[in-house]
């Protein structure tokens, strides 16, 4: 059987997967400004450009 802080951690990650991490973007927006923002600045054109090209195979 499943430690607590294990079925919490899995409920967590059902949440933040269903809801595609923008609760958990913005918390951490929140708490921790500039260190998200500095993991955001490369990541955002990243993801950007890999839906455009996959956007463009239509």
């Amino acid at each position: 059987m499943a430690h607590k802080e294990q079925r919490k951690g899995v409920v967590l990650a059902v949440f933040d997967t269903l809801t595609f991490g923008v609760p958990v973007l913005l918390w951490n927006l929140y708490k921790n400004t500039n260190k998200t923002l500095k993991l955001m600045i490369p990541i955002i054109p990243i993801v950007g450009f890999i839906t455009y090209l996959s956007a463009s195979l239509y």
